[in-house]
């Protein structure tokens, strides 16, 4: 994985464990005093990661590659969701012939007005499934629930009924709506975590060329912003980013989602193409951010290797 940004990483006298978490790992062997860990998934770093490096990894010079801030009880580069893109299972590049067609498609209704993807149990997407339930609205998208589980009360939508890497994207869903309601994987406060945790769902959205309500932590469309891309506040009330309390902002991001999905099909496909500039942005943004992010971990990878 790492060795896709910083090429022959193997000749530096370092040694590189990648994983989700260092919760699973055992009997690690190092070859050298240097130890580079990238972890990109949720976890409750002074309560578990912690005390596991300093179990793992005694007297070691380290550096942790990490969605997560962690303070000063170790070095660390803060990423954000596209180092994921990195190193995912393919190489997506900018498509001039696919945002043509997005442009074209003005031109033809859309069958559905939403997608929603909700693969494991979270309780902000059960409370999603609820309210589009009860407002009547579950069948005028694309929605998935416990997607993995295969149990009576799961929601299956393109499962062949085995594991689907996060790395893929099905663009015929994203392309066949228009407004993505992403629920991302952290809702709600995490015990160490005071920053935002973005995962690949949201970059998945700006590659399908979709506005998206996005159900995350406060302050979250704010953070995207922050690197560069737009959100969608001419489009629908985005107030419900700012509600600092859980509940308030669930809520207040419902009452946004019912604003949309309560119109017809053909006054959202009106307001999306009236709004069609801000996804192209996005799009063309996500490359060149991508490539921007990549090069700042590789220099900082490098700069902590020749420290050391």
């Amino acid at each position: 994985m790492l060795n896709r940004v910083i090429k022959n990483i193997e000749e530096y006298d370092v040694d590189v464990i990648e994983c989700p978490t260092l919760r699973n790992l055992d009997n690690v062997k190092l070859k050298t005093n240097n130890v580079i860990i990238n972890l990109f998934d949720v976890m409750d770093f002074k309560n578990e990661e912690l005390p596991l490096i300093q179990k793992l990894f005694p007297n070691k010079n380290i550096l942790v590659i990490t969605p997560h801030k962690y303070g000063d009880d170790v070095e660390y580069i803060g990423i954000d969701f596209l180092w994921w893109d990195v190193y995912n299972q393919y190489d997506l590049e900018y498509d001039f012939q696919l945002e043509s067609a997005i442009r074209d498609g003005k031109y033809f209704l859309r069958p559905k007005k939403f997608i929603s993807y909700n693969n494991s149990e979270k309780i902000h997407r059960t409370r999603l499934k609820e309210f589009l339930e009860r407002k009547d609205f579950i069948n005028d998208g694309w929605f998935s629930y416990k997607a993995w589980n295969f149990n009576s009360d799961s929601i299956q939508l393109d499962s062949l009924g085995e594991f689907i890497p996060s790395g893929k994207i099905n663009l015929g869903l994203h392309l066949t709506s228009y407004v993505s309601l992403c629920t991302e994987t952290i809702f709600d406060s995490h015990d160490s975590l005071d920053n935002v945790f973005l995962s690949e769902k949201i970059y998945k959205c700006i590659l399908g060329f979709q506005p998206f309500f996005l159900l995350g932590q406060y302050n979250t469309l704010g953070t995207m912003k922050k690197n560069g891309f737009k959100t969608f506040g001419n489009m629908w009330d985005e107030v419900y980013d700012v509600r600092r309390h859980n509940t308030d902002r669930l809520n207040s991001a419902l009452d946004s989602i019912e604003y949309v999905l309560s119109k017809p099909r053909k006054e959202i496909h009106q307001l999306y193409y009236d709004n069609i500039d801000v996804m192209i942005h996005n799009y063309r943004h996500y490359f060149k951010y991508r490539k921007k992010h990549s090069e700042y971990v590789k220099k900082r990878v490098i700069e902590w290797i020749e420290m050391h």
